[in-house]
């Protein structure tokens, strides 16, 4: 039977084991973030930049992704500029921050060109954006052909009925990188110049 000292002696032991044991995680945890964060230094998600010239390319970004990216940014773009209600776009918030330059300038007009339209025939318009082919430039920016259909549901003035409209779409889009990342986090590129078609296919 053990005394007295000798179970003082083995709690004591079992103490600095622990003890050693806390240390050890700690010191570990310590070095694991610390190297995470060396990483992460080396690495940044934006560049900040005021001059047009200057353009920053991820290393890491391979041709897939960028033209998965670029996918996501069209389809988003396309249904910016073409989904439409009788007072405008439905997200018109959202306009300035994706279209920039002559595309801006070219889609206010458009916006402007069919607005009596819209209201007094009470358009709501929506796209469905098919397929989208990616061209990746050496610039960091790249071009994109869309296809697809618009619906458009109104009212026709004279007959007083519904009016239901389906379009063929074709879309040409051109990106650069998005030189304004302080104020438009969410958009890594800007598209500079855009058209589209439409050409009626049915109306009922």
């Amino acid at each position: 039977m053990k005394g007295v000292s000798d179970l003082f002696i083995s709690k004591e032991k079992l103490a600095f084991f622990w003890f050693f044991v806390c240390v050890a995680i700690l010191a570990g945890t310590g070095w694991y973030v610390n190297d995470i964060a060396g990483d992460g230094k080396s690495r940044m998600l934006y560049v900040m930049v005021n001059r047009p010239d200057v353009m920053y390319l991820d290393r890491d970004l391979q041709p897939e992704t960028a033209s998965d990216l670029f996918d996501t940014q069209t389809r988003l773009a396309l249904e910016t500029m073409l989904n439409r209600a009788p007072n405008g776009p439905v997200t018109q918030k959202r306009v300035a921050k994706i279209f920039g330059g002559p595309a801006l300038e070219w889609l206010m007009k458009d916006l402007a060109e069919n607005r009596e339209e819209f209201r007094s025939r009470q358009y709501h318009q929506m796209a469905e954006v098919g397929s989208v082919r990616v061209f990746l430039g050496e610039d960091g920016g790249a071009i994109a052909m869309a296809t697809g259909q618009v619906i458009r549901v109104g009212v026709d003035p004279v007959q007083q009925k519904v009016v239901n409209q389906v379009f063929n779409l074709g879309a040409r889009l051109v990106w650069e990188p998005n030189i304004n990342l302080r104020d438009n986090k969410l958009y890594p590129h800007t598209c500079r110049e855009a058209a589209y078609t439409l050409t009626l296919v049915s109306e009922s």
